[in-house]
């Protein structure tokens, strides 16, 4: 029987290659724990597309540091003044949350939280 190569964490499914590196590599691992930014708005059920894990594989980023950084306020140096608010007021307001991240490897990342905050997507900016 051949090992799947998803893993369910925290009620998200990931792929085993990047919870194993996570684990093995992460300079923020306390034993199964990670350092995390305070939470400014719930993720829900996290998911990424399959060119979002191909592109977080190649550049060797675990998805978590970008959610981290999505839900604690730091959008992306990408995003302007005006775009930064916006994502402020959605937060106060239960709007769309939006984040835009280049990562090592210069593909560039979406993290988008719904409004209802039942769910987060990463993907590639262009699979939107």
């Amino acid at each position: 029987m051949r090992a799947e190569p998803w893993k369910l964490v925290n009620d998200a499914i990931v792929p085993c290659e990047l919870w194993t590196q996570y684990r093995n590599e992460s300079p923020q691992r306390d034993g199964d724990m990670i350092a995390v930014n305070t939470p400014l708005f719930s993720l829900g059920r996290v998911v990424a597309t399959a060119g979002a894990l191909e592109a977080l594989t190649k550049s060797g980023t675990p998805p978590w540091s970008l959610l981290s950084r999505h839900f604690s306020g730091d959008f992306g140096p990408e995003l302007d003044a005006e775009d930064v608010q916006a994502n402020l007021d959605a937060i106060r307001d239960g709007e769309r949350v939006l984040s835009v991240y280049t990562v090592s490897s210069g593909d560039r990342l979406y993290v988008i939280t719904e409004a209802d905050r039942s769910s987060s997507t990463i993907l590639r900016v262009d699979e939107y």
